[in-house]
């Protein structure tokens, strides 16, 4: 099957021929195998000259009504379309083809060869690039959540005095509890001063009860608190 159709072959050309003429004319000079074959031979061979070779092509011998009796594969076929329309083959063609009918000269072969080198047909306008499309907006970043705002500090709670054990005094254990936490006072405070390593003292209000004594110690050992009148 022939690469380019053929189908500006035998194109209407001045009014003066009529279409009969012109058909009978090219029948007559099997003008449409010719080109037909040449076409095929110059997709193929694909010369640099592609006037020259398509001329060439159409003065050799044997051409008329030759065939290709091989089915080009596709990448062939692609090859030889890209060949053609870079060379603008049917633009040549059909300038050529419309002044051979115009002329219907007796050398109709030799005529189209000489129209074929004199063709300058309007160049074949290159097909639009598909424009790149636009890259999409970047999606807005959602604003970072604000810190949490810290819970107002709640106001320190009262100390809660610890209360006597069971069966003891709330006075007596309310005063020896002052008392030992006094004598603890004192004691680190000579400690700071220096110089002291042994000491010894007494709690009166404990009046000799362990349990009493007990409490006073406890007092005494406590971590002194700078906000605290007693």
């Amino acid at each position: 099957m022939s690469v380019w159709a053929g189908s500006n072959i035998g194109g209407s050309g001045p009014a003066k021929q009529s279409a009969t003429d012109v058909e009978s004319y090219f029948k007559i000079n099997d003008v449409k195998n010719v080109v037909s074959a040449a076409i095929n031979v110059v997709a193929a061979d694909k010369p640099d000259d592609f006037k020259g070779g398509l001329c060439a092509a159409i003065n050799s011998s044997g051409l008329s009504g030759a065939s290709n009796k091989n089915k080009p594969s596709k990448a062939d076929a692609e090859a030889a379309k890209a060949y053609l329309t870079k060379h603008n083959a049917e633009g040549v063609l059909a300038d050529a083809l419309q002044k051979l009918a115009a002329a219907m000269p007796p050398n109709a072969l030799a005529a189209l060869q000489q129209y074929i080198r004199d063709a300058n047909p309007k160049p074949v306008a290159a097909p639009k690039q598909p424009s790149e499309p636009k890259p999409a907006p970047a999606p807005a970043v959602p604003a970072a959540p604000a810190a949490p705002t810290a819970p107002p500090a709640q106001a320190a709670a009262p100390k809660k005095e610890e209360g006597p054990p069971a069966g003891v005094d709330a006075k007596k254990w309310k005063a020896v509890v002052k008392e030992g936490g006094k004598k603890g006072v004192e004691l680190a405070g000579c400690a700071d001063m220096g110089g002291l390593e042994f000491f010894t003292t007494s709690i009166d209000n404990a009046d000799g009860d362990l349990t009493l004594l007990k409490g006073a110690m406890d007092a005494a050992n406590k971590e002194i608190d700078p906000n605290d009148e007693e």
